[in-house]
């Protein structure tokens, strides 16, 4: 988004890969991040070719960033996370694995494309309105990087900037006034999640061999939990729309997948004769080598099983019966208490996480075939099977490449559930990669109105992490999520710990049991704030619109917290959760950017909140009270 040539103020067809439509907002890539993106130049993990023909010898030992970026890869490695260079994904092998041939854009992207009237000149501008100028040569640590990047703790490598403004790693060009309209007209919401007869019509368009249309068009449904709309893909530009493109008025036949003729995976012996319990047991009780299993086989079986497999939504109670390289539920038959398997599968870290899953050359070996076959897997599935990677603290650089390379360049995103949209980005940010361009077309997902009112609390939360560890600003997507978790707030009643399904639809399984969303937590609003107050949610330059919403998420979640505090039954509280949230809150009010001073307890009220916090905290609160006074 550095380069003023790449962004233009509307109008023009074939770009390079865009959301399109009333209903969606734009990204066509047409700047220097998305060609270096779709060329996968990489001398090795951390720069590309070009940037390593210009500085060929770093000081700092080889390695391509700030000494703070390679102190922090260091401790994270040291903490458990893998970053693998072995043979197979070392610096001196060819470029990383991106999407097919046929999923890439063969021309130079242009200015990005709207339907409907041209955006002002401001939101086609860079910060503040300015036309950003385009620097003499990408430097390591702008947003034009394209190599994959170690990220530090709060999201940002070494002292990197948007064109020497701020703290963030990468600004979206994306503005508040562009498409869609949060009053954007929407089908009415999905009372189920999806019925059967939507799910059929899903995987019938999504097929591997999906319908293919005049002028280069692909139709694809998204979700059946937004209402299966229709949206239509271009093969070469990756344009992306949600109203049907004039040209693509007839099916002319199945669009061939890239490596169609690749054979089914399949064999002999006991990692394909074992079931998945079984194998979770032998793997978890460490009798692989006694039973004769095969590293590369038991690869093959677990892709062959996510190949084959057809998703309905990313639930933990489907995927265990699959996964038999990740042995939680183990201990356990039957029962399905969605908080606890929630906090399984995104809490926790250490050597009793790493224990869960299988060994590491299993990963190795799975990540080298999925990039081969990564058009056989449904998003849904891949997004499942990342996971493993990231809750294993198995980093693979070139694998996560290949991965968001796939689901941005073939248009894979709508077609993701809520939970496996957050959990995506998730992956990427606790695995410490950056894919700025998947980050993009995600936020692009999140905020159409249809998509925003299907989200779920713990999708809201995934997703904050994720940009806020990433420091990946996109004020339309800040500002929509504070006001989607300000409308699940304001109508829950604090003393269930499901959501009301009138309000929001279930998941429905594959074997048909139905599961409501888990309701807010007092914990997790806490989350959701610090969130905010990493990305510097209404600092001066944001917009006045985004500084009110931020506002009143504060207020939502404040009013939420007391409601809580009052009626919540104790299995929905944590010791000293409403003391962590209104000490966050204090230090929300502290910096300044958003009037909040008055939502913060005083009095007696400040002495129940804090009654079994803390003398630490309680003072911490005080002096911070002071501050805001």
């Amino acid at each position: 988004a550095d380069y003023p040539s790449s962004w233009g103020s509307g109008g023009g067809g074939g770009g390079g890969g865009g959301y399109r439509g009333a209903e969606s907002w734009w990204w066509n890539g047409g700047d220097q991040v998305s060609q270096w993106h779709r060329e996968g130049q990489r001398a090795s993990y951390y720069t590309t070719t070009r940037q390593r023909q210009a500085h060929p010898e770093p000081s700092n030992g080889g390695y391509h960033g700030s000494d703070d970026a390679r102190h922090k890869d260091q401790e994270r490695a040291s903490t458990g996370a893998r970053v693998w260079h072995s043979p197979a994904f070392a610096a001196s092998a060819p470029p990383a694995v991106a999407a097919p041939a046929e999923h890439r854009p063969t021309q130079q992207p242009v200015a990005p494309a709207f339907s409907g009237s041209s955006p002002s000149a401001s939101s086609t501008a860079g910060l503040n309105g300015r036309q950003p100028t385009a620097p003499a040569a990408p430097t390591f640590g702008s947003p034009n990087h394209r190599g994959v990047l170690p990220v530090n703790g709060g999201g940002r490598y070494g002292n990197a900037t948007f064109a020497g403004r701020g703290p963030y790693t990468f600004i979206s060009p994306v503005k508040l006034g562009d498409p869609p309209a949060p009053d954007a007209p929407m089908p009415p919401m999905s009372l189920d999640g999806g019925n059967e007869e939507e799910y059929q019509e899903y995987w019938d368009y999504n097929d591997v061999n999906p319908r293919q249309l005049s002028g280069g068009w692909v139709e694809y449904r998204s979700h059946p939990q937004v209402k299966i709309e229709p949206y239509w893909f271009h093969l070469k530009t990756a344009e992306l729309r949600f109203e049907k493109p004039p040209e693509a008025h007839s099916v002319v036949g199945r669009l061939e997948a890239p490596g169609h003729d690749q054979e089914e995976l399949g064999g002999e012996g006991p990692e394909w004769e074992m079931s998945v319990k079984e194998l979770k047991a032998a793997l978890r009780g460490g009798m692989a080598q006694d039973l004769g299993l095969r590293t590369e086989v038991l690869a093959q079986r677990a892709v062959s099983i996510y190949e084959t497999f057809l998703p309905r939504v990313l639930s933990w109670h489907d995927y265990q019966y699959l996964t038999f390289w990740f042995f939680g539920g183990m201990d356990k038959e039957g029962g399905r208490d969605g908080d606890k398997s929630a906090k399984q599968f995104f809490a926790g870290d250490g050597a009793a996480t790493r224990s869960m899953f299988a060994d590491d050359a299993f990963f190795r070996a799975a990540a080298r075939l999925i990039m081969k076959r990564i058009h056989k897997i449904h998003p849904i599935n891949l997004t499942y099977f990342v996971w493993t990677y990231s809750r294993a603290g198995i980093v693979i650089p070139e694998f996560m490449q290949c991965v968001a390379d796939y689901l941005c360049n073939a248009g894979k995103i709508p077609m993701c559930d809520r939970c496996s949209l957050g959990t995506m980005v998730w992956n990427f940010s606790k695995c410490g990669i950056r894919h700025d361009r998947y980050f993009e077309l995600t936020a692009a997902e999140c905020v159409r109105s249809n998509r925003l009112r299907s989200l779920a609390p713990r999708n809201f939360q995934n997703t904050m992490i994720a940009y806020s560890r990433m420091m990946h600003w996109h004020e339309k997507y800040v500002d929509a999520m504070a006001r989607g978790i300000v409308r699940l707030l304001d109508a829950h009643d604090p003393r269930y710990p499901k959501t009301d399904k009138h309000i929001l639809f279930a998941y429905t399984c594959k074997d048909g049991s139905e599961v409501p969303a888990d309701a807010f937590r007092i914990g997790s609003l806490t989350v959701i704030l610090k969130a905010f107050q990493a990305l510097r949610t209404g600092s001066p330059e944001h917009p006045e619109q985004l500084r009110r919403s931020a506002e009143g998420v504060c207020a939502s979640m404040a009013d939420y917290a007391r409601r809580s505090v009052a009626t919540s039954p104790r299995f929905m509280r944590e010791p000293g959760d409403a003391c962590d949230f209104f000490l966050q809150l204090a230090r929300v009010a502290a910096d300044g950017r958003l009037a909040i001073a008055h939502l913060l307890p005083t009095g007696p009220e400040l002495q129940s909140m804090f009654a079994d916090a803390p003398e630490v905290k309680a003072e911490q609160f005080r002096r911070l009270l002071q501050r805001v006074s």
